[in-house]
């Protein structure tokens, strides 16, 4: 997650294709609060119970903690059997700036 430079919060890259068993580490490289949430209607059928077991320290349903300073991590390690298929995601506070992520499981 990051402020891109161009005044501008942005995942880096906005889209990403992982395998099941897959570790995805989010950090926060400019300041904050940012975090990841995923939409519940966009994930794969039968994900969501494996997506909130694979999100630690979470602060609600499918939504990670804030991170708040530089270099803050927070890491989804999707499992072996994830359903494959796009997992669409975004920033709480800077959803309506676009800040959005698509991890496509293959």
């Amino acid at each position: 997650m990051t402020g891109n430079g161009r005044d501008r919060a942005a995942f880096e890259p906005s889209r990403v294709t992982i395998a099941p068993g897959t570790t995805l580490r989010f950090i926060n490289v400019s300041g904050g609060p940012h975090n990841i949430a995923f939409v519940p209607d966009s994930i794969p059928r039968g994900a969501k119970n494996m997506l909130e077991t694979a999100m630690p320290r979470h602060m609600g349903p499918l939504m990670s903690l804030m991170l708040t300073a530089a270099n803050d991590t927070y890491e989804i390690a999707f499992p072996a059997n994830a359903p494959k298929g796009v997992y669409k995601g975004f920033c709480s506070p800077h959803a309506r700036m676009g800040m959005r992520l698509a991890v496509t499981v293959r």
